[in-house]
């Protein structure tokens, strides 16, 4: 696994910013709707970098750019 290390607040925030998508931002990268999307992930063909639950119904889930276009360059 990659280790990171940042001069300060404002570099893990450009990093962040750079390198991080939200499920939307994920879906687009890959062409899909977010129904398509939405499957790719149940169907464990995508993972997220990161997933918080926010409440009873709703999760953040943020994926790797990189992944993600990984993903749309190699899907069927």
């Amino acid at each position: 696994m990659a280790k990171f290390q940042f001069e300060d607040e404002a570099a893990l925030k450009m990093w962040l910013a750079e390198n991080l998508l939200t499920t939307s931002e994920a879906s687009k990268v890959t062409g899909q709707s977010m129904s398509a999307f939405k499957q790719s992930y149940r169907t464990l063909q995508i993972h997220p970098i990161y997933e918080k639950k926010l409440g009873e119904r709703t999760t953040l889930r943020l994926f790797l750019k990189r992944d993600m276009e990984k993903y749309a360059k190699n899907k069927k």
